[in-house]
């Protein structure tokens, strides 16, 4: 886990220096990807109930995957305690918005805008429409 943390590290700092502000706007699809099965590899040495291991799996893989660079900024920083990591992490904060995606419409919004379903604390919902 800990390599595949630097390895992210690593691309983040490199890539955000070579590409400059447009790096904070695009989507991170590989890190994303290795994000998630970081996520999974902690849950599943975490937790023995197989029930939390999928529950908690879901809840993090859906924020990654359908988060932005913000999300998989923070998912890193988080976890190493690198200060190149927080500097990074800050200035992501200042220059992209949280987002997350209904699932009803699959569109788009700011985190904000929307409502999470009582039921399972995972679904998010612009509306009852789509609820």
């Amino acid at each position: 886990i800990d390599l595949l943390l630097r390895f992210v590290r690593n691309v983040f700092l490199h890539d955000s220096v070579v590409e400059g502000e447009k790096w904070f706007h695009q989507r991170p699809f590989k890190e994303m990807a290795i994000c998630t099965m970081i996520s999974i590899l902690e849950i599943l040495g975490t937790y023995f109930d197989w029930a939390v291991v999928e529950w908690r799996a879901i809840r993090m893989c859906t924020k990654l995957v359908c988060g932005n660079r913000r999300d998989s900024v923070k998912f890193v920083a988080k976890r190493l305690t690198c200060p190149c990591m927080k500097k990074l992490h800050s200035a992501t904060r200042k220059k992209v918005a949280k987002i997350g995606v209904c699932d009803g419409c699959r569109k788009q919004f700011p985190s904000s805008d929307l409502y999470v379903c009582t039921g399972c604390m995972i679904a998010e919902y612009c509306s009852k429409e789509c609820q």
